[in-house]
Formats: structure tokens, sequence, C-alpha cells
């Protein structure tokens, strides 16, 4: 929620494109609203469609992510978010 509201809610600073959506807008208010994850997810899915259906954003590419460890560590998995390698999963044997 926070990352959609951030670069493409209406008025928002980061929301270089100029999108503007009503409907965004109350799909995002409610899914930060909701303490239900089914209505939390329901309204990002929403969200995330009608960013499809309207072409509100063009991503190009995705960066190639290397990933290093060694017999003493355990639990690295590759994600499609390179933000997320380190959990707390991740484990010094």
């Amino acid at each position: 929620m926070w990352f959609l509201k951030q670069y493409w809610g209406t008025g928002v600073e980061y929301n270089g494109s100029g999108f503007s959506s009503p409907r965004f807008d109350e799909l995002i208010a409610l899914g930060e609203s909701r303490a239900d994850p089914v209505i939390r997810r329901n309204a990002v899915i929403n969200a995330q469609q009608l960013m499809l259906d309207e072409s509100v954003a063009l991503f190009l590419g995705y960066p190639k992510i290397n990933i290093v460890g060694n017999k003493h560590i355990d639990g690295i998995k590759m994600t499609p978010s390179e933000y997320y390698m380190i959990t707390k999963d991740l484990k010094r044997k």
C-alpha cells in the first residue's frame, strides 16, 4: 500500500507521473484502513489491476541480481525483489 500510494497516489510528492484516479485512491485508503488481510489483499490487487488497465506505468526492465554465499550461511533465498534477501531466516552456521 505504501509503495503504491507514494508513487501513484493523487497529489503525493513522489507521484512524478501525475496519475490521479479517485478509484485508485479509494482502493489504497481501503487497504490502509482495514485490518482484515483478505480485504487488504483484494484492495491492493484491484489497485494494481486498475494501473494495468489504465497503462499507468511502463516498466522497461529489471536489474540482474548476483548473490554470493558460503558454507557458513544458511537460508539465502533469491526472490523477485532485491530488497528482501536479508531476512529472519538468514542464519550463520
